[in-house]
């Protein structure tokens, strides 16, 4: 059990709750499989009256003494002075650095109405805040999501460090390091498939062997009644080859997702990941949507057109949640970058982007995905994974293209 120390003035009660709920959710993810319970110290819950001595000594006997490292919080508020610091709060954040143990201290920077702050209480915190304090660690933040956010990566840094320095489960951190617990894949359909690490995917392109072949298109149909759209109609003679390619392109992209696999018994916190694609062999190309193909028109009008089936649209993902959105620009010829944010997964879970991105597969080609996994419980990662991409060609006459495509002759 390692005990943690909250220590703050009467001003931040919102992060005093947050640091509470942050140590829960650790405990949630992570104390089955190393065996380990955070809990959190506050004077509040963990202390009883005492005669016969000064509060902030009671306080020091029966709370601070006890913890295992502290986090301090600070605002506009610097707490009531005592006989030994400032205020009760920097005597506990100052008792617990010197006896060598770890301290984390934040300020928030949130706006305040200025008629509601103490002048000289502030001007105490100031001077507080300019003291170097070689054992704590100093953090700033704006907004209490904005400090939950921070807290809880830092919190994981630091519990890793507790574990080390106090040899609590070495088996467990040996675990961080060996083996693939956290695994890079590619995912594709719906439901998502999760694909093998180095993945070999065939595509069936169709080759029309008499293009020079193919006829003009002429209307041989007797044209509909259909207003004064009819009267004007004019053949499109290039209509049979636009279809022909049209085929060819209709299906030239396949989509993927981005899968990460956790072998591991414990979840993972916060992990982003940044991606490097680069083709290794092959003309690759990869993209954030599918390319518009629309299906040619076999006849024009002079109020419009007439169309032959549909529309091929621009498909492109759209989701709200900044998490889990999969960002891809392009880095170079042959190389693009990929961005992903994971806010937790769970042990023996495989997580998935929410959007898509699109592989040319009209060409055989060779890709290589290389992860950087940045996680608030682990130290950075390298993740590998690899597509193949392998075109079968097949033969196909006009004719049979047209007639796969439901046109007649």
């Amino acid at each position: 059990m390692f005990q943690i120390l909250i220590a703050s003035p009467g001003d931040v009660q919102a992060e005093r709750e947050i640091i509470v709920e942050v140590i829960h959710e650790w405990n949630y993810l992570n104390s089955r499989e190393k065996r380990i319970v955070l809990l959190p110290l506050r004077w509040e819950t963990h202390s009883s009256p005492e005669l016969g001595e000064r509060a902030q000594g009671v306080i020091n006997r029966q709370v601070v003494d006890h913890c295992d490292m502290a986090v301090g919080v600070f605002w506009t508020r610097m707490g009531t002075p005592t006989s030994a610091a400032e205020s009760g709060t920097a005597e506990e954040v100052e008792r617990v650095g010197r006896a060598g143990k770890p301290v984390m201290i934040y300020f928030s920077r949130a706006k305040v109405d200025l008629e509601s702050v103490d002048l000289e209480e502030y001007a105490r915190l100031r001077e507080f805040k300019e003291k170097t304090y070689p054992l704590g660690l100093i953090e700033k933040y704006e907004t209490p999501l904005q400090f939950r956010d921070k807290f809880s990566r830092q919190l994981a840094m630091k519990v890793r460090e507790l574990i080390t320095e106090n040899a609590v489960s070495e088996s467990t951190d040996a675990s961080d390091q060996d083996g693939d617990v956290l695994t890079l894949r590619l995912a594709q359909g719906d439901p998502p498939e999760v694909l093998p690490r180095a993945a070999v995917v065939e595509v069936e392109r169709s080759v029309c062997v008499d293009e020079d072949r193919i006829p003009d298109f002429v209307i041989t149909r007797e044209p509909e009644d259909s207003g004064d759209l009819s009267i004007s109609a004019r053949a499109n003679p290039d209509y049979y080859r636009e279809m022909v390619r049209y085929h060819r392109e209709r299906d030239a992209y396949r989509s993927f997702r981005i899968a990460i696999e956790n072998l591991d018994v414990r979840g993972w916190q916060n992990l982003l990941l940044e991606l490097v694609v680069a083709a290794k062999s092959g003309t690759a190309r990869i993209v954030d949507h599918e390319p518009a193909v629309k299906r040619p028109v076999d006849s024009t009008f002079a109020a419009g057109t007439i169309q032959s089936g549909d529309v091929m649209g621009s498909v492109i993902m759209h989701w709200n949640e900044p998490t889990q959105h999969l960002q891809l620009t392009q880095d170079a010829e042959g190389t693009w970058r990929m961005e992903l944010s994971v806010p937790v997964v769970q042990a023996k879970r495989t997580v998935f982007s929410r959007n898509q991105f699109w592989v040319d597969v009209t060409e055989p080609c060779v890709v290589e995905l290389m992860c950087t996994a940045y996680s608030a419980n682990s130290d950075p990662r390298t993740l590998r994974a690899s597509l193949e991409i392998k075109v079968n060609h097949h033969e196909m006459s006009y004719r049979e293209i047209l007639a796969d495509l439901g046109v007649q002759l």
